[in-house]
Formats: C-alpha cells, sequence, structure tokens
C-alpha cells in the first residue's frame, strides 16, 4: 500500500537533534511537520543505548526547548555528588517520549511514523509492514541523522573474527553460557 503526504517539513530521525528542531518548529511556526523515525520510539541511540551511559552535562540542559528534562536540583552523594543531575537512557527515552506525546502531536500539526525507514527522495517504507509513504516538503527535508553515533553492541565489529571461536561483547558477560570454557581456570576473567 502507498500513501502520499504533503507537508512542510519532513524530518528524518527522532532523536535528540530531530526533536529539537520540530519542536522549535512547532512552537514558532504554524507549519507542518512529518517525522519518521527506523525505531520504535522518540529518543535516537538512547533507544540502544548501555544502561550504564549517562549523560555527560547536567540534564536540565540537554533536550528541548519547551519541557526540561530532569531537575534543577544538586546530586548529594556518588559520582556526581555536588554537581547538577544527569540523566541516563531510560529517563531521555520517557523524556522524548513525553515531548511527542505531550507538545508536537497534540499541535495537530506532526505526523509521526515511527518503525519507518528514509529511503530517499522523500520515500518512506514501513519496517513492519512495507507500506510505502511518498512525502512532498514544500520546504525542506531536515535529515537528523548526521551527528548519530555508532553504538558497538548494535553494529558488527570492524575487525574480522576467525571461524569457530565464541565471541561475546562485554555486554554479555552475565549471559555467557555453561561450560567446559566457562568454567575453566586457564580463561580468566570469566566468569565461573
Amino acid at each position: 500500500m502507498s500513501r502520499e503526504i504533503e507537508t512542510d517539513y519532513l524530518i528524518v530521525g527522532a532523536g535528540a537533534a530531530g526533536m529539537a528542531f520540530a519542536d522549535t518548529i512547532v512552537a514558532d511556526s504554524d507549519a507542518e511537520l512529518v517525522i519518521v523515525d527506523r525505531r520504535h520510539a522518540p529518543g535516537g541511540h538512547w533507544n540502544d543505548a548501555y544502561p550504564f551511559v549517562r549523560l555527560h552535562q547536567p540534564a536540565m540542559y540537554y533536550g528541548v526547548n519547551s519541557l526540561q528534562l530532569g531537575t534543577d536540583t544538586i546530586d548529594q552523594s556518588g559520582l556526581n555528588g555536588g554537581m547538577y543531575t544527569q540523566a541516563g537512557a531510560p529517563e531521555i527515552c520517557a523524556y522524548y517520549d513525553r515531548v511527542m506525546r505531550e507538545r508536537l502531536l497534540p499541535s495537530g500539526r506532526v505526523r509521526y511514523l515511527p518503525m519507518a525507514e528514509h529511503v530517499g527522495d522523500g520515500r518512506v517504507v514501513s519496517r513492519l509492514t512495507g507500506d510505502t509513504w511518498e512525502v512532498k516538503a514544500r520546504k525542506a527535508t531536515v535529515d537528523a541523522r548526521y551527528l548519530e553515533p555508532t553504538i558497538p553492541k548494535t553494529t558488527p565489529p570492524p575487525f574480522e573474527v576467525e571461524p569457530g571461536p565464541a565471541v561475546y561483547p562485554s555486554a554479555n558477560w552475565p549471559r555467557w553460557p555453561s561450560g567446559p570454557a566457562a568454567t575453566s581456570s586457564s580463561a580468566p576473567g570469566r566468569p565461573r
């Protein structure tokens, strides 16, 4: 099934850059937007981030203009003690979901196409159904993926791996299979 959509801006990517652009356009104009993202929810790479990754800046300085992330408080203890609170992946993903549901979609000027891939020239394909949309942007197509980082757990290793050895990323250590190699004293660093 193929559909045609006409809009002012086609935004490719619902991560930090795409959401900030959309938030600004909705707040400062009457333009219509279509936001396309290949992930199931807004938040970009934060949907794939390792659970221990946190912002390297105060949470209140990250996100979109219309809704503050985090609070204007100082952590009292821990590694971040004495500094403004930071945010981790779950909090950031929940924040961007809230921005979409409470700010962008209620404007009536934003269409959101999650789990869809922009394949070029305004053509968008659903990753779930294969349905396509031809999106005509009257003003511009904004590719907000240009700053997207590479998350190691979602990409193949940048080196050759000989056939035979088992390769387990460090994030999967707790899930290593049991067996002679996993319990051998000759395998330093492996859990027993």
